[in-house]
């Protein structure tokens, strides 16, 4: 930042014009503040208090690090929940869990009582599913609050010399919340949350990283306090990022992990796109398109966030296609028909879906497949007819189904669930 962190007492920096960078310890960018926004600083700041013309409430944005230093003379905890405070932690999360299965809170959970979970989960309102996965987040910020804060990670990566460029879009972010379960007297005990940056853009992103490729995470970013903790978790893993603020909460996905019985999927919405958000989002696509050159390829999620629309994929990949660059699109579970088809006729490199979601939007649930051949020739014909190039269906757990131009592939054991 161009101004110092006082000695003493707060310090406001005020956005008068123009916009400022906000940079990390390594001097790279990580988030844009526009004019009217103005800066916080205190002499203990861990991150940057965003306030905007006084219409709507002050947001803290923590950017670095995340987490609060421990006290000096507080020992280190070697679980992410203290050993003291598990039992206070299972009964919260099933005192929550209850609530939403409208049981008594003193009454122990089953299995059977998590397999109602997902269907009561549906039936609630977008509201009403953003207050609980922020239960949730609120009870993991008390599990992490004494712990220690981690650098983010210094690692030399060696890029690709090809001169293409990855490039990632991101239009909302999603956190993942974990819950970790396990059996004890015939009853469901839940030992601690683990979070991670999710949704099919961040995910890219960090294979990527791992990868050493030519990328960068670009688009826009929320500006709350899980926004900015899922920056801080990308931060850690040196993801190259350089995107710009507004104001959308990011989606919370939970996940009720039951080991062999696999997981429950609880996604909410997140926030919705005001008119803010979509000044900025215009001007923000405006300057990655000037990035981008002919032969780099594109990576979005399928889905368009809630009060943008449902066209906002398709002419990205339309616009992206005609300059040369080659778009990757992976349909979210959540995507409409409607902006399924949208993205179709937009004609992207690749479309990578999942089985459920290729039948049940695009076919119909009557239809049903008995070999590979019969999929692979519907998918196909999605191909020709839409002008697409390739086409990827996954199933989970490994099984996938890909189809570039004249080239089949599966895997083994896609093979094998058909036999």
């Amino acid at each position: 930042l161009p101004v110092e962190v006082p000695t003493s007492g707060p310090k406001t920096v005020v956005i008068t014009k123009g916009s400022l960078d906000l940079k990390d310890p390594r001097g790279e960018k990580i988030h844009t503040l526009h004019m009217g926004r103005a800066i916080i600083l205190t002499p203990q700041s861990t991150g940057i208090l965003l306030k905007n013309d006084g219409k709507e409430p002050a947001q803290f944005l923590e950017i670095y690090p995340a987490i609060q230093p421990r006290a000096p003379n507080e020992k280190k905890s070697s679980s992410p929940v203290k050993s003291s405070q598990s039992d206070d932690f299972n009964s919260q999360i099933k005192g929550i869990i209850n609530s939403l299965l409208q049981k008594n809170p003193q009454v122990p959970l089953t299995d059977q009582d998590l397999n109602l979970i997902s269907k009561r989960f549906a039936s609630l309102t977008d509201k009403q599913k953003n207050q609980f996965t922020q239960s949730i987040w609120d009870l993991y910020k008390s599990q992490i609050s004494n712990a220690k804060p981690q650098k983010p990670i210094s690692k030399s990566i060696t890029t690709n010399s090809r001169s293409q460029k990855i490039w990632v879009l991101t239009l909302q972010q999603t956190l993942d919340l974990t819950i970790f379960t396990e059996h004890k007297d015939n009853e469901l005990e839940f030992k601690k949350i683990v979070a991670h940056a999710g949704g099919k853009s961040l995910c890219s992103t960090r294979l990527l990283q791992t990868l050493g490729a030519n990328y960068q995470l670009v688009g826009l970013w929320g500006e709350d306090e899980i926004a900015g903790y899922i920056k801080e978790l990308l931060l850690k893993e040196g993801i190259n990022l350089n995107v710009t603020s507004v104001n959308l909460s990011p989606q919370i996905s939970v996940y009720i992990d039951r080991d062999s019985d696999g997981k429950i999927y609880l996604p909410s919405p997140g926030g919705k796109a005001d008119k803010y958000y979509k000044q900025i989002y215009k001007k923000t696509i405006e300057q990655i398109f000037n990035w981008m050159k002919e032969g780099d390829f594109l990576i979005v999620a399928g889905f368009s966030p809630q009060g943008t629309s449902k066209a906002t994929i398709a002419e990205i990949v339309k616009k992206a296609s005609e300059k040369g660059v080659k778009v990757i699109v992976s349909i979210e579970d959540r995507a409409t028909k409607e902006e399924i088809i949208k993205i179709f006729k937009a004609k992207p490199y690749l479309v990578r879906i999942s089985k459920n979601v290729f039948i049940e939007k695009l076919i119909g649930n009557q239809t049903t497949y008995e070999d590979i051949d019969s999929l692979t020739k519907k998918a196909k014909d999605f191909i020709v007819d839409y002008g697409m190039e390739s086409i990827v269906i996954t199933y989970g757990a490994g099984n996938v189904l890909a189809i570039f131009g004249g080239l089949v592939i599966w895997s083994k054991s896609l093979q094998e669930a058909f036999e």
